[in-house]
C-alpha cells in the first residue's frame, strides 16, 4: 500500500477537521459546479466563435465517414508474416492465403470459407536486404468466416512465429485504437507507481479539489486490492450458474409474449398483429437493432408496419426469438427464407438452405437455384447448380424446365459442367424447349442451337434431324447450321471443348477375383494415391466389362465364382456416382464373361467373350434411352479375354482367346458402317490384357500368351498401322486392368502365374517410365475400372 494511502486510512480524522471545507463538498459538489462552469465557458464561446461550432460537425461527419468505411470493411483481416516470394497477382496472394489457413490455422476442407478477394498493401520493396514482407488485407464473403478464423488464430496463439492477424479499421479508426491503448498503458503505470506523501499529525496541510480526487480515488484501489485479497484468504467459490440462469430466463419469456405483459411494440404484417419486447427483437434481430438504434421513424414508434412479408412466416421467426425453435416444411420454407434474409438471421437463413438442399430433386432444382440466386444464398446456388448439371437428363424432362426464360436455357446449355451421356441430350433439350410453344420460340432456334458442341454428335444423328425434324427442316438458320455441322465433321474441322462436369477425376474399381468373385467396389484417387472403399455392387462379378457414360458407370455381363459353383451372366448394373446408387439395367442377349465393351456416340457396346460354352464373337450395343441390346455387326474371330477400347470414334478388339490360340490379330469398327476389318497384328499374342487409349494410341498391357504372364507393353498408331513396344511393366501381370488419367496409364492388380496382385504401377509417357504407387486394399484380378468424376457435394 503506498504511504499516501497509508498515512490517510491512519490520520483521516485530523486531515478533516483542518480542511477549509468537508471533504464532500470538494470532491462531488465542487466538481459538479466546475463542470457547470466549464459547460457554460464552452456554450459562450461556441456562439462567440463560430469556429468551434464548425469544428464540432466537422467532427461528427468525421466520425460518421469513419463509422461507414469500417462497416465496408467488416469481413476483412489484416495478414502480417505471409512470405511475399512468387507473389505476382491477386489469384497467387489468395492461393498463399488459402494455404496458411489450410496448413497453419488448420482449417479442413469441410469448413467452406469463401475468399472475395485478397492483395497486398503498398508499394513492394525491390532491395535485396529488405526482408519484411507487406501486409495482406483479406476480403472474406461472409462475416462468420472471419470471426472464426480470429478466434482460431487468438487460440492457437502464432505470436512466435511472426504471424499477426488483426480486424482491418480505417485510418481515423486506427489512431484512435493506437491512442486509446497508450493512455490506457500509462494508466497502468500511474496505478502502479502512486506517489508517496509523508506527513505528520502536526502538519497544516491545504489540497485541492483535484488533489482529494486524485488521492481517494487511489485510496479506493487499495481498499479494493484488500477486499480481493481478503476474499482470497477466506477461500470463498464462485459458482457458475449461468446455464440455468439462461434456461428460466428463457421459460419466462414467451409466456410474457403471450400475456402482453410488458410488451413495447407491435408488429403489424398484413391483418396480424405481433406483439414483442423491443430489446429481445433488437438483441437477436439485426435488422431491428439497426432500426432501433437509428434515428428512423420506425424507433419512435410502438406500431411498426411490415409490408410485403408472409406474415406465418414473420410469426414463426419472432416466435423462434423467444423459443429459440422453428418449423420448417416444403410449405413455408421459401417464405421464411425470404423473411429471415430480410431480418438477417444467419442461423435460419442456413437451416432453410439445408432444408432446400436437402429436397433437391429433379423437378424442383432449377427452380431452388434460381430462388437462392435471388435471396443471395451462395453455397445452396453452388449446391443446386451441381445437382443440376450432374442430372441434366432428368431436370430437362421436367416441367420447370420448359418454363425457364430464353437466357436462362442459354445459361443452362452452354456450362461445360453438364453431365451427359452424349451431346445429343443437349440438341434434344433445346429442341424440347422450343416445341413447349414453338410459335413464340421458333426464332429462338438460332440462339440455342449453336451452344450444341456439334462435333460431338453421330454424323448419323444430324442426318436423321435433317431428314425428320420438322423444326428444323422450317427454319432456314437451322438448316444451314446443320448442313454446315455435317460437313465439317466430315472434314473434321469442327473444334470444341469437352464437357468437363465438376468435381475429382478418380478411377472406380469394382468386383474382381481371388479364390472367389467380389461384390465390393471404391475409387482410387491418382493425386492423392489414395483408396476408398464405399461398398457392394447388388451382386458379385469378375471378368465383367466395365465403362464410363455420361457420368454413370455400367458393369457389363462378367461371372459369378463362388464356393456353390460359377455361373456366367447377361445381367448389367448401372451406378451413379453422385448418389452412391445402383439400379439393374436391361440385360443382354447372350451371358458374356471377360468380353470387352466400348462407349462411342452415347451408345454402349459389348463383344466376344464366352457364355460358359461358347466364345463369341458377336456384338450387341445398348441404347439408353429405349433401355434395350440390340444386335450390331458381329468381330471376324471369337475372343475371350478380348481388350477393347475407343479412338477417335473407332472400336478396337485386340487379342483374346479363341478357344485354341492365344490371338495376336487386331480387328476395329467404324459407328455406321456393317463389318468389323482386321487392323495390323500385335508383335505378340495376348490375352487377358489391359487395352486402352492415350494420346493419339492404343496401349496394349501385359496379358498371356499361353505360356507365361507378360509384363511386356506394345502401342498402336492409327496412322503408321503398326505396334511398338515400349518399356515393360515392374511385374508380370494378366487379367488386370487399366486406366487413363491426365495422361498417365495405370495398371491394376491382375495375376503373375502364382499369385493375384494388389500392386499398381503407372505410366508417364513423358519419361517412357513405369513406377510403383500405393496397392490396392486387396488383392484381385479381372476387376472393371472405369474413370469418372467422383462429384465435389
Amino acid at each position: 500500500m503506498p504511504p499516501t494511502v497509508h498515512k490517510l486510512l491512519l490520520h483521516s480524522s485530523s486531515i478533516s477537521n483542518k480542511l477549509p471545507l468537508p471533504i464532500g463538498v470538494y470532491s462531488e459538489d465542487a466538481l459538479e459546479s466546475l463542470n457547470k462552469q466549464l459547460a457554460e465557458v464552452k456554450s459562450k464561446n461556441e456562439r462567440t466563435n463560430p469556429s468551434i461550432l464548425e469544428n464540432n460537425i466537422t467532427e461528427t461527419m468525421a466520425d460518421k465517414i469513419a463509422e461507414l468505411e469500417d462497416r465496408s470493411r467488416r469481413n476483412n483481416l489484416r495478414i502480417n508474416g505471409i512470405d511475399e516470394s512468387g507473389n505476382k497477382s491477386w489469384n497467387d496472394c489468395e492461393n498463399k492465403v488459402k494455404e496458411l489457413l489450410l496448413t497453419k490455422l488448420e482449417i479442413k476442407d469441410n469448413f467452406v470459407i469463401v475468399i472475395k478477394r485478397a492483395h497486398r498493401v503498398g508499394k513492394k520493396d525491390e532491395s535485396e536486404n529488405n526482408k519484411k514482407h507487406r501486409t495482406t488485407v483479406v476480403k472474406f464473403l461472409n462475416y462468420k468466416d472471419k470471426t472464426a478464423i480470429l478466434d482460431k488464430y487468438i487460440k492457437m496463439k502464432f505470436w512466435n512465429d511472426r504471424l499477426f492477424i488483426n480486424e482491418d479499421f480505417c485510418e481515423r479508426t486506427s489512431r484512435l485504437r493506437k491512442k486509446l491503448f497508450t493512455d490506457a498503458k500509462d494508466l497502468r503505470q500511474k496505478a502502479s507507481n502512486l506517489m508517496s506523501v509523508m506527513f505528520t499529525d502536526d502538519t497544516n496541510l491545504f489540497l485541492s479539489d483535484n488533489s482529494i480526487t486524485t488521492l481517494f480515488r487511489d485510496m479506493n484501489m487499495e481498499l479494493t486490492k484488500i477486499s480481493d485479497w481478503m476474499s482470497t484468504e477466506c477461500h470463498e467459490t464462485c459458482f457458475d450458474i449461468s446455464e440455468q440462469h439462461h434456461k428460466l430466463v428463457f421459460l419466462k419469456l414467451p409466456l410474457l409474449k403471450k400475456d402482453k405483459f410488458l410488451c413495447d411494440t407491435t408488429l403489424v404484417v398484413g391483418r396480424k398483429k405481433i406483439y414483442a419486447h423491443k430489446i429481445l427483437l433488437a438483441c437477436s434481430v439485426p435488422y431491428f437493432y439497426s432500426m432501433f438504434n437509428h434515428d428512423v421513424v420506425e424507433s419512435r414508434q410502438n406500431v411498426i408496419t411490415l409490408k410485403d412479408l408472409d406474415p406465418e412466416s414473420v410469426e414463426s421467426i419472432i416466435d423462434f426469438v423467444y423459443t429459440s425453435k422453428i418449423v420448417i416444411t416444403q410449405r413455408n420454407v421459401q417464405a421464411i427464407l425470404q423473411v429471415a434474409t430480410m431480418f438477417q438471421i444467419n442461423l435460419i437463413q442456413e437451416k432453410c438452405c439445408d432444408f432446400l438442399e436437402s429436397q433437391l430433386h429433379p423437378s424442383n432444382g432449377l427452380g431452388i437455384y434460381l430462388f437462392a440466386e435471388l435471396y443471395g444464398c451462395s453455397k445452396l446456388k453452388s449446391r443446386a447448380k451441381t445437382y443440376c448439371n450432374w442430372h441434366f437428363s432428368d431436370v430437362v424432362r421436367e416441367d420447370e424446365f420448359l418454363n425457364l426464360s430464353l437466357e436462362q436455357v442459354k445459361w443452362f446449355l452452354n456450362q461445360d459442367e453438364l453431365c451427359v451421356r452424349s451431346e445429343t441430350e443437349v440438341f434434344n433439350a433445346a429442341i424440347r424447349w422450343v416445341s413447349q410453344n414453338s410459335q413464340q420460340r421458333k426464332k429462338d432456334l438460332q440462339y440455342l442451337l449453336p451452344l450444341v458442341r456439334f462435333n460431338f454428335l453421330p454424323k448419323s444423328f444430324l442426318s436423321l434431324q435433317l431428314e425428320t425434324n420438322d423444326l428444323i427442316m422450317d427454319d432456314e438458320f437451322s438448316l444451314k447450321l446443320l448442313f454446315d455441322a455435317l460437313n465439317d465433321i466430315e472434314v473434321k474441322q469442327l473444334v470444341a471443348t469437352k464437357r468437363k462436369p465438376i468435381g475429382n477425376n478418380v478411377v472406380f474399381y469394382m468386383g474382381g477375383y481371388n479364390r472367389k468373385s467380389f461384390a465390393s467396389y471404391g475409387y482410387f484417387n491418382p493425386e492423392t494415391e489414395t483408396w476408398f472403399k464405399l461398398g457392394d455392387m447388388c451382386s458379385p462379378r469378375s471378368g465383367a466389362g466395365c465403362v464410363s457414360l455420361g457420368g454413370l458407370i455400367y458393369m457389363v455381363g462378367g461371372r459369378t465364382n463362388s464356393l456353390q459353383g460359377k455361373s456366367d451372366s447377361n445381367s448389367v448394373e448401372c451406378y451413379d456416382p453422385y448418389s452412391q446408387e445402383w439400379k439393374n439395367i436391361a440385360s443382354l442377349n447372350s451371358s458374356r464373361h471377360r468380353l470387352g465393351v466400348a462407349a462411342v456416340d452415347g451408345v454402349i457396346y459389348a463383344f466376344g467373350g464366352s457364355d460358359g460354352m461358347v466364345h463369341l464373337n458377336t456384338v450387341e450395343k445398348y441404347d439408353s434411352e429405349k433401355n434395350l441390346w440390340e444386335p450390331a455387326p458381329s468381330m471376324n474371330t471369337p475372343r475371350i479375354g478380348v481388350g477393347g477400347t475407343v479412338l477417335n470414334g473407332v472400336i478396337y478388339a485386340v487379342g483374346g482367346f479363341d478357344s485354341e490360340n492365344r490371338l495376336q490379330t487386331v480387328e476395329s469398327y467404324m459407328v455406321g458402317e456393317s463389318s468389323w476389318k482386321f487392323l495390323a497384328s500385335l508383335n505378340t499374342p495376348r490375352s487377358g490384357a489391359g487395352v486402352t487409349s492415350m494420346n493419339g494410341h492404343v496401349y496394349a498391357v501385359g496379358g498371356y500368351n499361353g505360356v507365361a504372364q507378360l509384363n511386356s507393353v506394345e502401342r498402336y498408331c492409327p496412322y503408321e498401322n503398326r505396334w511398338t513396344n515400349i518399356s515393360s511393366m515392374n511385374e508380370r501381370r494378366s487379367a488386370l486392368s487399366v486406366a487413363v488419367v491426365r495422361n498417365k496409364l495405370f495398371a491394376f492388380g491382375g495375376y503373375d502365374g502364382e499369385r493375384f496382385l494388389d500392386s499398381v504401377e503407372v505410366y508417364d509417357p513423358d519419361n517412357g517410365e513405369w513406377q510403383l504407387l500405393n496397392p490396392m486394399p486387396d488383392a484381385r484380378s479381372g476387376a472393371g475400372v472405369a474413370v469418372c468424376i467422383a462429384p465435389i457435394i
